[in-house]
C-alpha cells in the first residue's frame, strides 16, 4: 500500500471514529469533513472496504459497513470491474471469518445491496452457492450467517431468488426452521419467508409456504415456551406481514396460528410485550383475513378474554385511565381496546355485538360485587359504538337502561365509563336520548357534585356536551343549574375540565338558540378570559375558547353576536402571530362558525383567513417517513414493484399538524356553502389545492377533501344555476364556470373512488357522485366518467372496490366476492359502502335512462344476491329500494327490457317478513307499471290481486304503497283497470293516507285522472257525503307539517277538480262546514 493510501485510510478511519463520540458538535463536524472529502466519490467504496475488512476495531468495521451501505447503493457500478470481483471474493470470505456478529450483521447488509447491483446480470453466481454452503454447514454460527444473508437478500433479489424457491423452500428453510442448536437461527429463517411471501404468486409456489406453515408457527410456540420477547416479537411481526398478503397462505393452519397466539395472551406469567404481541396479531387478522378468523368460531373465546384484560386493569375501576396514547410503548391494555375497535371495524356486527352486549348483562347481574367487569363492558361497548352503530341503535334494550343505571352505580369509574359510553353513543341513539334526558342529565349533575376528581368532572363534562348538544329544547330546563355549575368549576378545576366545560356552554347555545341570549353576557365573559390566556401552558384552552366561542355565535345568529365580532376577532387573528397549529385549527374553526352566521356578509373576514387556510391545506409541517427498524426510511419510490400503497402507507404526521389540515380543508368546503358569492374568488384556488392532496396519505385528509370537493360543486352549481334538483327542471342549461368547476373536480371524485382504500372515503366519494347527479343532471359525467361510473357502480356490488377488497379475497376458494345473499361476514361500513352504491343506482337511472339499462344488465346479477331470503332485512330491503328506484328513474322503453323480471321480484318481495321490503316493493312495482305499461299491461289483473292483499298489509305505510301502486297503473293504463270497483275501495278505505308525503301526490293526480275521464265514480257533483269525505280529509292531509311541495301541487289540483265537478258555490258552502283551520287552508290554497 503506497503512503499516500495509507495516510488516506488513517484520516478515514480517524474520521469514522469521531462519528461515536458523545459530542454533537464533534459529530457534526466529522459527518460534515466525511461528507466533503470521502462520500462524495466512488473511491470511498474500496477505502470503506479495507476498514471494514482489516480494521482491528470492530466498532470501525461496524460502523464502514453502515457507510458502505449506503455508497454502494451509489457508487458500486462506478466502482472498476476488476476491482469489484475481487471486493466481492473477499466480502464472502471475510464475512465468515470476522468473529464479531454485530459486524457479520452488518457486513450482510453489504452484500445484499451489492447483490442487488449484481443479480440482475448474473455476475455473482458464486453468491447463491456461499449461502447454500452456509446454510448447511455443520457449524451454528456460519448457519446464523448463512440465514442472516438470505434475510438481507430477501429485501434486495427476492425476484432472482424465486427460480430457487422450491429448493429454498423444501431445503434451506425447512431446515432453518428446524435447527436442532439455535432459535436464533429459526427466527431469523421465519422472517426471510415472510418477505419472500409477497413474491409467491403460483398457487405451487403458495403451496411451498404451506408446507412449512407448522414449522413456522412451531417457531413462534418455543419462542412463547421460552419467554423470549425478541424473537417472539420478531416471528409475530413476520406472521403479520405474511397475513398482509392477499393469498391464503396459512390456508389450514389458522386455527393453530391463533390458539398459539391466545396462548400467549392469556398467560400471565409471559413478559406483556409477548402478550401484547400475540393480541396484536390477532388483531391483524381481523384487518387481513377475518373470514379465517370467523371461520374458526373463537371470536367469542377472544372477545371475552380482551374484556377480562380490561377488567384486569385496577386503574379502570378507579376512573384513572383509559388507554395508552403513545404508539412506540404500547402495552396490553391499549392493545385489547385497539383489538375491539378493530372488531368492530372489520367483523360483521352480528358477530361481534351480541357477544359484547351478552357480557355486559352478566357483569350487571352479579350485583355490586363485580365493578371491574362492569367497567370493562361498558369500555367495551364503548369501544364498538362506531363500528357497530346501527346493531347498538336495533338492539339498545339490551343495554341502555343499564348504560343509564350505570351513572349512579357505587363505583367511580363504572360512573365514568357510562359517560364515555353515553359520548360515543349520543349520535346513533340521539332519538331515544332526546326522549330521556331527564333520566339522564340530572344523574350527570350529580355526578358534577359528588365525583370531585378532575378526571371524573372531564369525562361527565365530555358526557353533558355530546348530550346537550342534540337535545333541542329539552335543554332549556337544564340552563340555570348547569350555569350555576359550570361558574364555580371554572375557576376551580384543571385545564381539561374548564375545555370540556366550555364545551358545554357551546352545545347549549347549540340546542337553545336564541333563547340562550340571557346567558350571552355572562358567557362573554368567560370567552374574553379564556381567550386572553397567552402561557403556553393555556393553549388548548385558549384554542378550546376560540372554537366553541365560533359555535356560540352561530347558535345566537348573527345579530345577537354582533355587538362581539369586532372585539373577538382581533383576539382570534392575534394566533396568526403564533406558530401553533392547534390555536389555527381552532382559528379556522371558529371562522367557519362565523361565516356561516354571517353569510355572504363575511367577504372582508375571508380575506383575511382563506389565506391562511391555503397554507396550512399545502403544508408538510410535521410530516415524517417511516423508519424501518434499522433506523432508515423506507424506499419511497412510487413507481416500485409493490408500492402501490405508497402515498397512504409510508408517513406519519404530527397529529396536532394533521388535525389543523383536517379542519383547513373542510372549513374551505363549509365556508363555500355558507357564503357561495362571498367565497367564489377563492374557488378556483382552493379546488387546485383539495385535487392535490387527494392522495394525502392520511384517510382523514382525504375525507375531508371529498366532502369539501362536494361542497364546491354543490354551493356553484346553486350560485349559478338556483337550487332547484335537476330532477325538477331538466330543461336549465350548465354554465361554462359550473362545467369548468365539473371537469376538475370529477375526475378527481372518480380516481379517490378507485383507488382508496378507506371506506368511509370511498363511501363519501359515491355519494358526492349520487347526489350530484340529482342536482346537476347529465352534464355532471361526460361519456369517459359516465363508463368509469358505470364500472365502479357493478365493482360495488360485486365487492371488488379497494376499500371491500380485504382478508381472502384472492382466495381461489372464494369464487364470488359479491357473496352468496348472506351478510353474516359483512362489517357495518360494507353496508355502507352498498348501500351508498344502491343510492348510485337511483341517481344515474334517473339522470341517464336511455344509457342505464347496460349497466343495469351487469349489476343487476350482483345486487339481487343480497335480497335472498338469508340476507337481514335491511339489505333485503336496500335491494329492493334500490331496484325501486331504478324502475322509477328509467322510463319507456329503456325499462322495457327488465320489467317483467323486475315486476315478479317485486311481487314475490310482498310475503317478505320485514314491513320496509314490502313497502319498497310496492312502490318499485308501480313504477315499473307506470315506466313500462306495454310491456305489463297484459299482467294487470294478476298485479291487482296482488296488490289488492297487500293493500289489508298490517303496515300503514304498506298499504298507502300498494293503493300508490294500483294510482300508478290506472295513471299509465286506466283502461286496463276496473275503475268501478277499484276506485270507489280507494276512496273509502285509504282516504286519508297514514302518510301523505309518501304517495300523496301520485293519488291526488290519479284521483284527478279518474274524476275527469269518469266522473260517474267520483261523484262529487251529487253525493255530498263522498265531496265531503275527500275535500275534508284531502285539507287534512295537507296541513301536515314540512310537506313536499309536489304533494301541495297534487293536492291543490284534485280539490279544484272537485270544485269544477261540484260547482264553485257548492264547494263554497261545503268548505264553510269544516273547521277554521281547514277553511283558511281552502282558502289559501284555492282562492288567493
Amino acid at each position: 500500500m503506497d503512503p499516500n493510501t495509507a495516510q488516506t485510510l488513517e484520516d478515514l478511519e480517524k474520521h469514522i471514529s469521531l462519528l461515536l463520540e458523545n459530542n454533537t458538535e464533534t459529530v457534526k463536524n466529522a459527518t460534515d469533513y466525511l461528507n466533503k472529502n470521502y462520500l462524495k466519490s466512488p473511491q470511498s467504496v474500496p477505502a470503506l472496504c479495507h476498514l471494514m475488512f482489516n480494521s482491528p476495531n470492530p466498532v470501525i468495521r461496524q460502523m464502514s459497513a453502515t457507510l458502505l451501505f449506503r455508497q454502494v447503493t451509489r457508487y458500486w457500478i462506478r466502482v472498476p470491474e476488476a476491482e469489484r470481483n475481487a471486493l466481492k471474493e473477499t466480502m464472502l470470505n471475510q464475512i465468515v471469518s470476522d468473529p464479531s456478529e454485530v459486524v457479520r450483521r452488518a457486513m450482510a447488509r453489504v452484500v445484499s445491496v451489492i447483490a442487488k447491483h449484481e443479480a440482475a446480470s448474473n455476475t455473482w453466481p458464486q453468491l447463491f452457492d456461499f449461502l447454500n454452503q452456509c446454510c448447511m454447514s455443520a457449524d451454528v454460527s456460519h448457519r446464523a450467517l448463512g440465514q442472516q444473508l438470505f434475510l438481507t437478500c430477501s429485501d434486495t433479489i427476492a425476484e432472482t431468488l424465486r427460480k430457487h424457491f422450491p429448493y429454498l423452500f423444501q431445503n434451506v428453510f425447512a431446515r432453518g426452521l428446524k435447527d436442532p442448536e439455535s432459535l436464533d437461527i429459526r427466527v431469523t429463517t421465519a422472517r426471510t419467508i415472510s418477505r419472500l411471501s409477497l413474491f409467491l404468486k403460483s398457487s405451487e409456489e403458495t403451496m411451498l409456504f404451506q408446507n412449512v406453515a407448522s414449522d413456522l408457527l412451531a417457531t413462534l410456540a418455543a419462542c412463547i415456551a421460552e419467554d423470549d420477547s425478541s424473537n417472539a416479537i420478531l416471528v409475530f411481526e413476520a406472521i403479520d406481514e405474511i397475513l398482509e398478503q392477499p393469498r391464503p397462505l396459512f390456508a389450514s393452519h389458522y386455527m393453530e396460528l391463533i390458539n398459539s397466539a391466545m396462548s400467549a395472551v392469556i398467560n400471565p406469567d409471559l413478559e406483556e410485550d409477548i402478550r401484547h404481541r400475540a393480541l396484536t396479531m390477532i388483531m391483524w387478522l381481523s384487518l387481513y383475513k377475518r373470514r379465517a378468523l370467523t371461520s374458526t368460531k373463537k371470536i367469542p373465546e377472544i372477545v371475552a378474554r380482551i374484556v377480562h384484560i380490561l377488567a384486569e386493569r385496577e386503574e379502570l375501576v378507579r376512573g384513572e385511565i383509559i388507554a395508552n396514547d403513545d404508539p412506540d410503548a404500547p402495552d396490553l391494555f391499549s392493545v385489547a381496546c385497539e383489538t375491539l375497535d378493530a372488531f368492530a371495524a372489520k367483523l360483521s356486527p352480528t358477530v361481534i355485538g351480541p357477544i359484547i352486549l351478552d357480557l355486559l348483562t352478566q357483569a350487571f347481574a352479579q350485583g355490586v360485587d363485580a365493578p371491574a367487569m362492569r367497567a370493562a363492558t361498558l369500555m367495551a361497548l364503548g369501544l364498538i359504538s362506531e363500528g357497530c352503530a346501527d346493531f347498538l341503535f336495533n338492539n339498545h334494550g339490551a343495554f341502555f337502561g343499564l348504560m343509564v343505571r350505570a351513572l349512579e352505580d357505587p363505583v367511580p369509574g363504572v360512573r365514568q365509563l357510562a359517560c364515555l359510553g353515553l359520548v360515543r353513543l349520543a349520535t346513533t341513539l340521539q332519538d331515544l336520548i332526546t326522549v330521556s334526558h331527564a333520566e339522564i342529565i340530572p344523574r350527570l349533575m350529580r355526578i358534577m357534585d359528588v365525583d370531585t376528581t378532575d378526571t371524573a368532572r372531564e369525562k361527565v363534562c365530555l358526557c353533558l356536551d355530546a348530550i346537550c348538544e342534540i337535545i333541542g329544547d329539552g335543554v332549556l330546563p337544564y340552563l340555570e343549574p348547569l350555569f350555576q355549575r359550570i361558574g364555580a368549576l371554572l375557576t376551580t378545576t384543571s385545564r381539561p375540565v374548564q375545555q370540556s366545560l366550555l364545551g358545554i356552554i357551546s352545545s347549549l347555545a347549540f340546542a337553545a338558540g336564541e333563547r340562550f341570549s340571557p346567558y350571552l353576557d355572562q358567557v362573554i365573559s368567560i370567552f374574553r378570559t379564556a381567550l386572553s390566556m397567552t402561557a403556553e401552558e393555556d393553549v388548548e384552552l385558549r384554542a378550546a375558547g376560540i372554537s366553541s366561542l365560533g359555535a356560540v355565535a352561530t347558535s345566537v345568529g348573527a345579530d345577537l353576536f354582533r355587538p362581539y365580532l369586532a372585539e373577538f376577532l382581533d383576539q382570534v387573528n392575534l394566533v396568526f402571530q403564533d406558530d401553533n397549529p392547534a390555536l389555527r385549527e381552532a382559528s379556522y374553526e371558529f371562522y367557519s362558525c362565523i361565516v356561516r352566521a354571517y353569510r355572504d356578509e363575511s367577504a372582508s373576514l375571508l380575506e383575511v383567513v382563506v389565506p391562511r387556510m391555503f397554507e396550512s391545506v399545502s403544508s408538510e409541517a410535521g410530516i415524517q417517513p417511516v423508519v424501518d427498524d434499522l433506523g432508515e426510511a423506507d424506499d419511497l419510490d412510487p413507481d416500485a414493484e409493490g408500492n402501490g400503497e405508497f402515498l397512504h402507507s409510508q408517513f406519519i404526521s404530527s397529529a396536532p399538524y394533521l388535525y389543523e389540515k383536517v379542519l383547513a380543508v373542510s372549513a374551505l368546503g363549509d365556508m363555500c356553502m355558507h357564503a357561495p358569492a362571498a367565497f367564489a374568488p377563492y374557488i378556483a384556488r382552493s379546488v387546485e389545492l383539495l385535487v392535490d392532496q387527494a392522495e394525502y396519505f392520511h384517510a382523514s385528509v382525504r375525507l375531508a377533501v371529498a366532502v369539501s370537493l362536494g361542497q364546491f360543486i354543490k354551493s356553484s352549481r346553486n350560485l349559478q344555476m338556483g337550487t332547484v334538483p335537476f330532477e325538477e327542471n331538466k330543461k336549465k342549461e350548465i354554465t361554462p364556470e359550473l362545467q369548468d368547476l365539473l371537469n376538475k373536480i370529477v375526475p378527481t371524485v372518480i380516481e379517490m373512488l378507485v383507488a382508496d382504500v378507506d371506506p368511509e372515503v370511498s363511501r363519501e366519494c359515491i355519494s358526492i357522485i349520487s347526489e350530484m347527479l340529482r342536482h346537476v343532471g347529465p352534464c355532471l359525467l361526460t361519456e369517459e366518467s359516465f363508463s368509469e361510473i358505470s364500472t365502479i357502480l357493478v365493482m360495488i356490488f360485486s365487492g371488488q372496490l379497494p376499500c371491500q377488497m380485504d382478508d381472502d379475497d384472492d382466495d381461489d376458494e372464494e369464487e364470488d366476492k359479491s357473496h352468496d345473499g348472506g351478510d353474516a361476514d359483512m362489517s357495518e361500513f360494507e353496508l355502507m359502502i352498498l348501500e351508498s352504491g344502491a343510492d348510485l343506482a337511483g341517481s344515474l337511472a334517473l339522470t341517464y335512462p336511455a344509457h342505464f339499462g347496460p349497466v343495469l344488465q351487469k349489476a343487476y346479477p350482483h345486487l339481487i344476491k343480497f335480497g335472498s331470503p338469508k340476507s337481514t332485512d335491511h339489505l333485503r330491503s336496500m335491494v329492493v329500494g334500490c331496484l325501486a328506484e331504478v324502475a322509477e328513474g328509467m322510463i319507456h322503453p329503456h325499462l322495457a327490457p327488465f320489467a317483467e323480471s323486475m315486476a315478479t321480484g317485486f311481487m314475490s318481495a310482498f310475503s317478505d317478513k320485514e314491513p320496509e321490503v314490502r313497502r319498497n316493493a310496492a312502490y318499485g312495482l308501480g313504477c315499473t307499471y307506470f315506466n313500462a305499461p306495454d310491456s305489463l299491461q297484459a299482467h294487470a289483473q294478476s298485479i291487482l290481486i296482488s296488490l289488492n292483499k297487500l293493500s289489508h298489509d298490517k303496515s300503514a305505510e304498506v298499504k298507502d304503497h300498494a293503493v300508490g301502486a294500483v294510482a300508478r297503473m290506472i295513471l299509465a293504463t286506466p283502461e286496463a283497470v276496473p275503475l268501478e270497483s277499484i276506485v270507489p275501495t280507494i276512496l273509502k278505505n285509504h282516504i286519508p293516507l297514514n302518510q301523505v308525503d309518501d304517495e300523496g301526490d301520485v293519488i291526488f293526480n290519479c284521483l284527478t285522472r279518474v274524476l275527469a275521464l269518469r266522473p260517474d265514480i267520483i261523484n262529487v257533483a251529487q253525493d255530498d257525503a263522498l265531496a265531503l269525505h275527500l275535500v275534508s280529509n284531502t285539507a287534512a292531509m295537507l296541513s301536515v307539517s314540512d310537506i313536499r311541495t309536489p304533494v301541495i301541487e297534487a293536492g291543490k289540483g284534485f280539490l279544484k277538480a272537485v270544485a269544477e265537478a261540484m260547482g264553485l258555490d257548492k264547494f263554497k258552502q261545503l268548505a264553510a262546514t269544516l273547521d277554521a283551520g281547514k277553511q283558511a287552508l281552502l282558502g289559501q290554497l284555492l282562492f288567493n
